[in-house]
């Protein structure tokens, strides 16, 4: 039953984030300008406390908001021409790893709904599946969190 819940649950999350990432990455260009925590403040307490449980869909969307503010508010914030550079490679170094994940949760997403829809599924075959959905995302979240403190530190 625990795995049965788990796996309508991911299958869930991973069709939102498939939709959602790219959502996330174009209502980027027209949200505000935010600085180090205030990303993280508006769209994480503010939505959490609504919805009562972070997802990594919504790490993946604050992440992508903070990081692209930095490089969009660039004056604002008197960033340097070499901040900037620094600032713009670890965006665009996690927006491409947010597609190449996005990509990979799709295909072994793909791959679990195929066998759940057997009368039978392996069950080791679901397993495995779910791990490596498990793997893929929480892999995201952690880079995620490392583009944002290494940004940080290059505006300090």
């Amino acid at each position: 039953m625990k795995k049965r819940s788990l796996t309508i649950f991911l299958i869930t999350f991973l069709g939102i984030v498939s939709v959602g990432c790219g959502q996330a990455m174009a209502a980027q260009q027209n949200d505000l300008i935010c600085y180090k925590g205030e990303c993280w403040q508006e769209d994480g307490l503010t939505r959490l406390s609504g919805k009562g449980c972070p997802t990594p869909t919504l790490f993946v969307e604050t992440s992508l908001k903070e990081l692209k503010s930095y490089v969009a508010g660039a004056k604002k914030f008197g960033l340097t021409q070499d901040q900037v550079k620094r600032l713009q490679y670890i965006y665009e170094d996690a927006t491409t790893e947010v597609g190449k994940v996005s990509g990979q949760l799709k295909s072994t997403t793909k791959l679990l709904v195929s066998e759940m829809t057997k009368e039978v599924p392996d069950q080791k075959e679901v397993n495995k599946l779910i791990d490596e959905i498990e793997k893929y995302c929480w892999e995201m979240v952690a880079k995620l969190a490392n583009d944002v403190h290494a940004a940080r530190s290059v505006v300090k």
